[in-house]
């Protein structure tokens, strides 16, 4: 997937000088790594303070239009080559596409009258970060929360899609701003672009050249050539500085050895624990800052052991996906530490994590610590004897069961407990895996695993459940029970609770499938749900249970393009619920089911062009609910006043959708349900679906604001995109990003910003592509792509282009509609071009005829109140 930001602000363009005029070069030859006193453009070199492999950094003034000193950095003498100038101009480039406190601005850029490349950035007047902290006398919990901010600027450079490659703290340097510490990243020299697109000379890497300082680069950079690098070599790179703030050295001193077998120790030997380096270090060899960091207290190293030692050790790992990965993760863990919070990178041991969840909330979690430490023990036993030996697999039985069914349903109300809950899965699937290995033909203990996995799955993956956010973990769990099913086996012959319990399983792989879009995969398993349940005369619980399947099934296909058979699968769910309920059937779930059917059913009724109808019943549904009180916990009627106040804005406003067009009325919408979705976000850090759904709720507000504020609707949709890219998983990350790349066109044509929107463009054009044989979802996707475009040639002056793009795709458009019939969308995206092209209409006439076409889209639907008003609006314009 394409891993693209856009910076809240323009950045500047590093290919000119800030002021936007051609550089007119100073007002006599010279050449770079000329002495102090030489003028390039209006600047005059005062002293050199830097010198890497290609370029110098000099301190120089600038006496207009401010006065000031800054650093100027030119390519040297006779490095000229075009690999340099490319990882030169890459580097300025980089820099100019960041804006963060912990990374230094670049102000200005140019070229000499040679042609040789420059750029200016603020003058740090710092220095290493290691030597700052070391001359302070920081303590551990200081030189830790310094730490943390370099990792938030490794982390926004990752985000504008840049990898450093040498962080070392001769590239981080401190001063003091109010008097507090403040880090600055300098020297993107040898930096990567992740997304490859920083310029047309990029970064050229020789092939077997190192690229990076040996003392601080990762195992991947001394192995290759630096095409197999990323976001996780910087976090190698910081892990080494963090070491070194640590233990006061490296994990290994290039000093005292070769080359060679400094490259062998960084490939293939395991450093040793921070706290143990601290107290064995020679002090014939150790550095200043080693030494002095030896005659700190004597409880410094029984004060790293352990937390501080693995957060290092993790950051440190060879095999690169078992390191964080990112800096925010980094960061993130020793955030934790510093709170007195279980952390990441301790093994996952179930009491571990438990009692740190219990140091914080020791009454809420007393009883099911207690449960837990004892059936622990419980198992812990050494047996031998075959008579201990079952017993010990009825315990082992007895814990998998207990930890997903009790100890989890304990402990999920409680703010911050995802970390607990995770390590209650991991214990549980392993106990589950065993058991399963070990079940023969016990047919009582098969179906006791298949619904442990079914719930193992819910815990995982299952969206409007509290769950972890693991969709391929959920999809295995899943998958894992209906094989357990098969070994029975359960068919539409075998009893009706069998055959429910199966019917379960399916009916949440297939709402899975359909969450992370894959409703092709959702379709045919929640088929074989619905005709396991197929009886002449069923049960209360087999009919409730079928009826969730027909919703279910329902929204399936609306999603497919087969709107009448969705809507008529809703109405046949919601009416067989609610029959349920008048028979007084007293299942505790039933009411939810029916407000659950009731909101898929107003959705629906958008596909069949009754918009009026379903935003009132969307209103209906938010004015009759349980009210949500802001000022406490966000409880579960504030959970679902969300999601209603959400789906209301998107009758309003929803961007390439049929709508009612009026984004003042779904923006206050949007709002809250940002509002409610943040509160909920904050009582777990590490709640992946909350997460999720905090990213799509700052989505929808800037869906709704583009057009008035396109600045904070991108700063919205990069929200969103870090949010989702913080902790959401691979599949919610890649659901997001696709929809922001679509979503950011839109305010940067809006703000003139047409070089970007043109890039974003055109990519998704070309990722949108579709045939006569694709999927109509994705056809539907491409003609919603190809809208935008008209729109940018618009405002790149090209109408000519526009009404050519606009007239195939109304053209593509219309034979899409005659294929799908009984669809909307494509009336409303006809509707849509042909409106376009009135716009652009050369003559009166002309303009008449494309506002009579849009008449006779809407005019093909049956009418409703919002298709008849969309065809008089068109006829008037028409008229006019």
């Amino acid at each position: 997937m394409r891993d693209r930001t856009v910076p809240p602000d323009e950045p500047p363009d590093p290919d000119t000088p800030a002021t936007g005029e051609v550089d007119p070069g100073p007002t006599r030859t010279i050449s770079p790594g000329e002495a102090a006193g030489t003028v390039i453009g209006r600047y005059q070199l005062l002293q050199q303070i830097g010198e890497g492999g290609m370029g110098e950094v000099w301190l120089a003034e600038q006496k207009e239009p401010v006065r000031r000193r800054v650093a100027l950095k030119l390519v040297k003498a006779g490095m000229n080559s075009r690999e340099v100038i490319g990882r030169f101009s890459s580097e300025r480039q980089a820099l100019a596409l960041m804006d963060h406190p912990a990374i230094a601005k670049v102000l200005d850029a140019g070229s000499t009258v040679h042609g040789a490349p420059y750029f200016v950035m603020e003058y740090v007047a710092g220095i290493p970060i290691t030597t700052y902290c070391d001359q302070h006398r920081l303590s551990t919990v200081e030189r830790l929360e310094l730490f943390l901010h370099v990792c938030e600027g490794v982390q926004h450079a990752h985000q504008k899609a840049i990898i450093h490659r040498d962080l070392k703290p001769s590239n981080i340097l401190v001063t003091e701003v109010d008097g507090k510490a403040s880090p600055k990243i300098i020297d993107f020299g040898v930096a990567k672009a992740l997304s490859q697109k920083l310029s047309a000379n990029t970064i050229f890497t020789r092939v077997g050249a190192i690229i990076g300082t040996p003392e601080y680069m990762s195992p991947e950079q001394a192995a290759s050539s630096g095409e197999d690098i990323d976001t996780r070599t910087d976090v190698y790179s910081l892990g080494i500085i963090l070491y070194e703030l640590l233990a006061g050295a490296p994990p290994i001193d290039l000093r005292t050895i070769a080359f060679e077998e400094f490259v062998r120790r960084l490939r293939e030997v395991e450093p040793i624990r921070p706290s143990t380096r601290i107290r064995t270090q020679d002090p014939a060899t150790s550095t200043d800052v080693a030494r002095k960091r030896q005659t700190e207290p004597a409880g410094l190293a029984r004060q790293m052991r352990g937390d501080l030692d693995s957060i290092a050790l993790k950051a440190l790992e060879k095999e690169r996906s078992r390191r964080y990965g990112s800096p925010a993760e980094l960061a993130a863990d020793i955030g934790r530490y510093l709170r007195h919070e279980a952390v990441l990178a301790v093994p996952p041991s179930t009491l571990y994590r438990a009692m740190k969840f219990v140091r914080r909330h020791r009454i809420g979690v007393a009883s099911a610590a207690a449960l837990a430490a004892t059936l622990v023990a419980g198992v812990a036993i050494s047996l031998h004897e075959a008579r201990i030996a079952q017993r010990r697999f009825a315990q082992v039985r007895e814990l998998a069961t207990t930890f997903l069914f009790q100890f989890y349903d304990q402990v999920t109300p409680l703010a911050g407990s995802t970390e607990v809950r995770a390590s209650i899965v991991d214990t549980a699937r392993k106990s589950l895996d065993g058991l399963a290995d070990e079940a023969g033909d016990d047919t009582g203990l098969i179906l006791e695993l298949a619904q442990a996995y079914q719930r193992l799955g819910d815990v995982q993956g299952r969206t409007g459940t509290a769950n972890l956010g693991q969709v391929e973990d959920a999809r295995r769990s899943y998958q894992r029970a209906l094989d357990l099913y098969a070994r029975v086996p359960v068919d539409v012959e075998s009893p009706p609770d069998l055959r429910r319990r199966l019917a379960s399983a399916l009916w949440a792989l297939g709402r899975l499938e359909y969450n992370v879009e894959r409703e092709d995969a959702a379709e045919p398993v929640t088929r074989r749900m619905l005709e396991l349940l197929a009886d002449r005369v069923p049960d209360d619980a087999t009919r409730m249970l079928r009826a969730i399947g027909e919703v279910s099934l329902g929204q399936i296909r609306l999603k497919q393009g087969h709107g009448a058979e969705g809507v008529k699968l809703l109405e046949s769910g919601r009416k067989a619920l609610v029959d349920l309920r008048s028979s007084g059937y007293g299942d505790a779930k039933l009411p939810d089911e029916i407000s659950s059917a009731e909101e898929r059913l107003a959705r629906a009724r958008v596909s069949t062009g009754d918009l009026d109808g379903a935003v009132a019943m969307f209103l209906d549904l938010v004015r009759s609910g349980e009210a949500c009180d802001d000022s406490g916990s966000p409880s579960r009627a504030c959970r679902t006043l969300g999601v209603r106040l959400s789906w209301t804005g998107d009758v309003y406003a929803a961007l390439d959708r049929p709508n009612l067009g009026e984004p003042a009325k779904a923006a206050p919408l949007y709002e809250r349900a940002l509002h409610i979705q943040e509160r909920i976000a904050a009582l777990d850090a590490h709640d992946r679906q909350a997460r999720f759904d905090l990213a799509a709720r700052c989505g929808k507000l800037g869906d709704a604001i583009w057009q008035s504020d396109p600045k904070r609707a991108l700063e919205l949709y990069d929200r969103a995109l870090a949010t989702a890219r913080e902790l959401a998983s691979k599949a919610q990350f890649e659901l997001l990003l696709d929809s922001y790349q679509i979503a950011i066109c839109r305010p940067l044509i809006q703000l003139g910003r047409l070089a970007e929107a043109r890039r974003v463009l055109t990519e998704e054009l070309r990722r949108a592509k579709t045939d006569a044989q694709s999927a109509y979802a994705d056809r539907v996707g491409e003609i919603s792509v190809r809208l935008m475009l008209p729109q940018l040639l618009v405002a790149e002056g090209k109408r000519a282009e526009a009404r050519q793009s606009l007239e195939q795709l109304a053209t593509d458009t219309q034979a899409l509609h005659a294929a799908n019939a009984g669809e909307l969308d494509p009336v409303f995206f006809l509707s849509a071009s042909y409106r376009q092209l009135a716009s652009l209409a050369d003559d009166a006439d002309e303009r008449r005829q494309d506002y009579l076409k849009s008449a006779a889209a809407w005019h093909s639907w049956p009418a409703t109140s919002f298709t008849a008003r969309e065809e008089q609006n068109d006829l008037a314009a028409a008229r006019r």
